[in-house]
């Protein structure tokens, strides 16, 4: 059972706990604010069944608030938004509203909200993985809560949801004596307030625990209750939780029957509140009940809905869990086309999230970095201070000594200084230089990883299935060899032409290039990779349009190009090659229709010291070095290079030429 998806349900009945503002008339405009009070209170009534409606009602409150200067009120509407975005499974942004509201009631000094938002923001670190954050947001709550008990009772307080809470986060890291120890404080502390309703949440929370405590009997005892009770419960959150819960205890103790039936529900119950992450956890858990019974059929059936609802939600670790299980799945039926492509997307999707992951310890690392470094300059600064001092106390006895001294040290100080900056400025040359060996030799294992994994799997499975699989099959094995061969190829060759450069091995050559020639040549060479994406290539460049440049690195330059629109050009697109002849150069541009770029990305494409696996949302990356070469190579042309993109409507690629000596117009 998956502690993340099972802990989010909690999330929204600690928020609604958590003492939110109700709307009051405003004296100043009573109209404006009427209409706001009814677009929040459908907010609030719509917020168990479809978060997409009350977000509408939420925003439209707040722009009459936003208008009539009321930041309380905007606050409290932040923290809603939160909750909404939190009970989808969208921490990210539920911690973004969260963190809007809680500004506003520190710059009030209102302790009360402030634990409350403390309470909020350190459950939504806690599923978002980053527990030590969470817990300390938790154990702040805690601590204003307990200074607070003076000044408000305890059913208002709710002292025992931040119980609660902490035993979540000790339940994530596994430290299931702490969390039973909270959760059991916990509900102490609620029988004493008389709240029903978190005594309810902490037994399903306690159930969780003995799942993954792997006391299975116990937690089914536990759900069975849970189950009993729950219709006393219009939480359609909570509901869905335990029969989500209740199935996975009823997987782990081997009665498949009774557990499809429970999961089902769980389904059509996350299925009526748009909860996809719980739906696809259903689902997963539904595919291992068919794969036990051996019905790979019905279990292909939702694993691939499984798979859809992730892609389309971007849930990369789910989606990635239903490539793998799938893989397996069309292995066993012995579709082994199937099983390759799911494999190889497998292979591409974890090399997503350890990207994404690279870049997160990253940061963090750069964080921890620079914090370190404030630290010293502020030590080293505190140093001089008393220094300084200590030189003026001094100097009153000894005037003389101290200029003679001041003078000396001044020059040695100055020539220190020099010599550090000098060091300094050697150094992150050096580090530069590092950086950027380091990444290119990163990018390239990286582009010859994919083509020689594939070269691996393939022939693994020929030399393990060769019998099962017809000649079709082995034909389409070919193939794919074949492309891989290609990619590797392309690869080497351009690693030649780029250590060519830069070792000043290539010459530029002047010559009169007919670029319409010159265009159809290479159209010629990569005609079999646009076939096989049904590409339409259309040269428009007129005859006998002369430039002055090099024939053979033009010859490179136009084939990256439009290799990089073939690779990046959706099946059925078009490709159109033009060419504008002015006064002193000529413009020769490649438009596609592919996936396109985002603004932000295009300064990124001709630098080597930037990883290209970070640009844009292709599955058919590569390492960057062709438009790192088409960029040297237009250099030695005397020529530039600029780009326009729109993400998702295409790139065009522009080319300033000098203009040959023939120009018959």
């Amino acid at each position: 059972m998956n502690m993340n998806k099972i802990t989010i349900i909690t999330l929204f009945f600690s928020f609604l706990q958590q003492g939110i503002i109700t709307a009051n008339s405003d004296e100043n405009n009573p109209k404006d604010t009427t209409v706001a009070q009814y677009h929040e209170k459908l907010a609030l009534k719509s917020i168990n069944t479809n978060q997409d409606s009350a977000r509408i009602h939420f925003r439209i409150a707040g722009k009459i608030y936003s208008d009539l200067g009321d930041k309380s009120k905007l606050a409290n509407l932040d923290k809603l938004l939160g909750i909404s975005y939190a009970m989808q499974g969208n921490i990210d942004s539920a911690v973004f509203y969260m963190e809007k509201s809680l500004e506003y009631f520190k710059s009030i000094n209102d302790s009360l909200r402030i634990a409350f938002s403390y309470n909020n923001i350190g459950l939504m670190y806690t599923n978002n993985g980053r527990y030590k954050k969470g817990m300390e947001y938790l154990i702040l709550s805690l601590k204003i809560k307990r200074k607070l008990q003076n000044q408000y009772e305890d059913r208002i307080l709710k002292i025992g949801t931040t119980q609660i809470n902490i035993g979540i986060s000790f339940h994530y890291l596994q430290n299931f004596n702490k969390a039973k120890e909270y959760y059991y404080k916990a509900r102490e502390t609620c029988e004493a307030e008389n709240d029903s309703n978190s005594l309810f949440k902490i037994d399903i929370q306690i159930a969780s625990l003995y799942y993954d405590m792997k006391s299975y009997d116990k937690a089914q005892v536990l759900y069975e209750k849970l189950l009993k009770s729950e219709k006393k419960n219009k939480n359609v959150y909570l509901r869905a939780k335990i029969h989500n819960n209740y199935g996975s205890v009823l997987i782990a103790n081997k009665e498949y029957n009774k557990a499809e039936i429970i999961l089902k529900k769980a389904y059509e119950l996350n299925k009526s509140l748009n909860n996809y992450s719980s739906m696809v956890k259903n689902l997963n858990n539904l595919a291992e009940i068919y794969v036990e019974a051996k019905d790979y059929k019905k279990a292909l059936t939702i694993v691939e809905k499984s798979y859809k609802i992730s892609k389309e939600n971007d849930y990369l670790v789910s989606e990635k869990h239903a490539t793998e299980v799938l893989a397996d799945l069309y292995s066993r039926t012995k579709d082994f086309k199937n099983a390759y492509k799911y494999l190889k997307n497998a292979n591409v999707i974890a090399d997503t999230l350890f990207g994404i992951e690279k870049n997160k310890i990253t940061l963090e690392l750069e964080t921890k970095y620079k914090t370190k470094e404030q630290k010293q300059a502020i030590a080293l600064q505190k140093l001089k201070i008393e220094k300084i001092t200590l030189f003026w106390v001094v100097s009153l006895i000894v005037m003389l000594l101290i200029l003679v001294l001041t003078f000396i040290l001044i020059r040695l100080n100055t020539q220190k200084a020099k010599i550090n900056q000098l060091l300094e400025h050697k150094n992150e040359e050096l580090k530069t230089l590092i950086a950027t060996k380091d990444k290119f030799f990163a990018l390239i294992s990286h582009d010859l990883k994919n083509p020689l994994s594939a070269f691996g799997a393939i022939a693994e499975q020929l030399d393990q299935y060769f019998d099962d699989i017809n000649p079709q099959e082995i034909h389409e094995y070919i193939n794919e060899l074949n492309v891989s061969a290609k990619q590797i190829n392309s690869l080497l060759l351009n690693l030649l032409h780029w250590a060519a450069i830069q070792n000043n091995r290539i010459k530029f050559q002047a010559a009169q290039v007919n670029l319409s020639e010159l265009v159809d040549n290479n159209i010629s060479l990569l005609k079999n990779n646009a076939d096989m994406k049904n590409l339409s290539i259309k040269n428009n460049v007129p005859e006998n349009c002369i430039a002055l440049s090099d024939l053979e690195l033009m010859n490179i330059v136009v084939r990256n190009l439009l290799s990089n629109a073939i690779k990046y050009t959706d099946e059925g697109g078009f490709i159109t090659i033009d060419a504008e002849k002015n006064a002193d150069n000529i413009q020769l541009s490649i438009a596609d229709t592919g996936i396109g770029i985002d603004a932000e990305d295009i300064p990124k494409l001709f630098r080597i010291d930037v990883d290209t696996k970070t640009i844009g949302n292709s599955v058919e990356k590569g390492t960057g070095l062709g438009l790192i070469l088409v960029k040297e190579m237009l250099d030695k042309c005397n020529s530039t290079i600029k780009v326009e993109s729109e993400k998702g409507k295409g790139s065009k690629f522009i080319i300033n030429l000098p203009k040959g000596s023939i120009n018959n117009e």
